[in-house]
């Protein structure tokens, strides 16, 4: 089966990739590919690899990289108008590899309106799969999908009541990443020259009140802890923070403590992020509020894989995923996740053993050999 992912990235990450690599926007487009997705953001070429294992003939596009976009329609003849490059170039890459299965990860980048459209331009598509792993504001683009697949288990009721085909397909790891930060010479978990006592990669949303009690937390764990945040919230323009100073003048945005504030460092993407988190001799972690009952986010994966010991909200189905307390250390306040990370920067061993433990239940069951696996199995599902 003929299989296209496609996707988009943070544009941060974008700008910083091709700065730290200025001659690549002048590559081809598939040594351009072949960069990105060595860098494992996201979900790279994770599907194309995995489902190619098993036989597809898989593609991931990376719809919004500019440089390589562009290399791909110079090679292809495809003239694009500036202002709506990004999807006229993805269409006529869907229209020339005939996929039957589409997957569209970012509900935000393409309208409901070019996936109608997408349609009958494409023939060959059988089954349109979207994604979706965070609030919403506007369900079109799901109603335009045949499936819409989600790793958390309450978004996945929601959609049913709508009358939606939805299904649950969990977050994973891409084991090929331990080579390449091996490979780099990246210092194993065992080596603490130069770790990081806590840590926090991820979202800090202040306007956003599914973050709110991850602010929180984070806050009180500063307090007491050196804790490191890796957030895009730290890279805001000038013009952002004076934005966010008016807003919580007016009590439409809560303050980051300046306590929490002192800790925040740029944003960590990619091979990087995983360098990061590998590096941590603590990782923290906390679910939005969407996911309320429920471990599902990518950072339990994420950490897990990398080696690290991580310390998560408990989840009532946290113990389907790892051993709690054992491959995992859980928390159900902001006072129990302090006095766990303090009993695991003090006591090495246990927290070694953990860490260890948890890497190796996420390589054995979570990795994304698995994940393809369940891909393949909704895919057959659900086909037409």
């Amino acid at each position: 089966m003929r299989f296209l992912h496609l996707s988009t990235a943070y544009q941060v990450y974008l700008d910083n990739l091709y700065a730290e690599h200025p001659a690549l926007a002048g590559e081809s487009f598939d040594i351009q590919c072949q960069e990105i997705h060595r860098d494992a953001f996201g979900w790279a070429d994770f599907w194309s690899h995995y489902l190619g294992e098993r036989g597809f003939v898989a593609q991931d596009r990376l719809a919004n990289a500019m440089p390589a976009q562009l290399a791909w329609a110079r090679a292809h003849g495809v003239q694009a108008e500036p202002g709506s490059w990004m999807l006229q170039i993805a269409a006529e890459q869907l229209r020339q590899f005939a996929p039957e299965i589409l997957f569209v990860d970012d509900y935000a980048a393409f309208p409901a309106q070019w996936i109608a459209e997408l349609r009958e331009r494409v023939p060959s598509i059988r089954l349109v799969i979207g994604w979706c792993g965070a609030p919403y504001q506007d369900a079109s683009f799901f109603h335009v999908c045949d499936l819409v697949l989600s790793c958390v288990p309450e978004l996945v009721d929601r959609f049913r009541t709508l009358g939606l085909r939805s299904e649950l397909l969990r977050h994973g790891f891409d084991a090929r990443i331990l080579d390449r930060l091996d490979g780099e010479g990246s210092q194993g978990n065992q080596d603490t020259a130069s770790r990081l006592p806590v840590t926090f990669v991820g979202s800090v949303g202040t306007g956003n009140a599914a973050h709110d009690e991850r602010l929180s937390l984070l806050a009180r764990i500063a307090g007491q802890f050196e804790l490191t945040v890796f957030t895009p919230a730290s890279n805001r323009s000038a013009w952002q923070r004076l934005r966010t100073a008016a807003k919580v003048a007016i009590g439409r945005e809560r303050a980051v403590p300046p306590a929490l504030r002192r800790r925040m460092r740029a944003a960590v993407f990619g091979l990087e992020m995983f360098r990061t988190l590998r590096s941590s001799t603590v990782t923290l972690n906390s679910h939005i509020a969407i996911s309320a009952g429920s471990a599902s986010n990518m950072r339990l994966f994420e950490a897990t894989g990398s080696g690290t010991c991580l310390v998560t909200d408990w989840k009532p189905d946290l113990g389907e995923f790892f051993e709690v307390d054992a491959e995992v250390v859980a928390y159900r306040s902001a006072e129990e996740c302090a006095e766990k990370v303090a009993y695991l920067l003090e006591n090495p061993a246990a927290r070694d053993r953990i860490a260890a433990a948890g890497q190796a239940r996420t390589l054995r069951e979570h990795g994304f050999k698995q994940r393809a696996a369940d891909m393949d199995r909704l895919v057959r599902r659900h086909l037409p």
